[in-house]
């Protein structure tokens, strides 16, 4: 896999000094949630709504897109919240940054995705990321899975999401094939535990009330099929 510097990056919510020029300190109050570069000339960057839902962007916080480089010191990106465009068929958006300079991207696939075929998603999770005054760290995440289910917009994975990594991209070899929305639960080992019998207006009521002794979880990405004609459209 090529370098991923400069393409995948975590949101934050703080704000903005300036220093020289065009350069700024951005202090970092909150994680949010991941991101990726899908346009680099102009910019474009995507995630899920709900990492950075309407009643944030319109709260009148500033927000920013750290990137790590080559050599993995962190770079910020302001995001422009006015810009967000939400696909409609799910969570996932489109957003500005301000000044995009030497961002990178790699190509989208909208090939059907198999069952039983691995990918990889690949994000900054919450407690690898460190904005501290003097000591900038950022460390990805790959979670290697298997694709277990595919339904029209979505597919799903046999392992659940990191904390925060809503956002990320996931991938097969060097190309996007979908992003990260959700994790997803499923009960088993499922029993009956308790049957009530009560009677309303002189009919029987029957309630089975039941317990489960295991919950299996799965992530799921939306597929990049799905929303890629979308994003062209967007910006043509």
């Amino acid at each position: 896999m090529p370098s991923i510097a400069y393409f995948i990056g975590i949101i934050v919510i703080g704000s903005s000094h300036k220093t020289d020029g065009d350069s700024f300190n951005f202090d970092v109050e909150k994680v949010l949630g991941n991101g990726f570069v899908v346009n680099p000339d102009k910019g474009i960057i995507l995630t899920c709504e709900h990492v950075l839902p309407k009643e944030d962007r319109c709260s009148g916080s500033e927000f920013a897109f750290f990137v790590y480089d080559s050599n993995m010191n962190l770079k910020a990106f302001i995001i422009d919240p006015n810009s967000a465009v939400q696909w409609a068929q799910n969570d996932v958006i489109a957003l500005k940054i301000i000044n995009p300079i030497g961002l990178n991207s790699f190509p989208i696939n909208e090939s059907e995705i198999h069952l039983a075929i691995q990918v990889i998603t690949v994000g900054i999770p919450l407690n690898h990321f460190s904005s501290r005054a003097g000591e900038n760290v950022v460390t990805p995440r790959a979670l290697v899975s298997n694709v277990v289910s595919c339904y029209q917009d979505e597919c799903e994975i046999d392992k659940p999401f990191i904390i925060t990594m809503s956002g990320s991209p996931v991938l097969i070899g060097e190309t996007i094939i979908g992003i990260a929305t959700m994790n997803r639960e499923y009960a088993i080992n499922q029993y009956l535990t308790e049957r009530i019998e009560q009677s309303i207006d002189g009919r029987p009521i029957s309630k089975e009330i039941y317990q489960y002794d295991e919950v299996a979880r799965f992530g799921v990405f939306s597929k990049a099929s799905s929303w890629k004609k979308w994003l062209d459209d967007l910006y043509v």
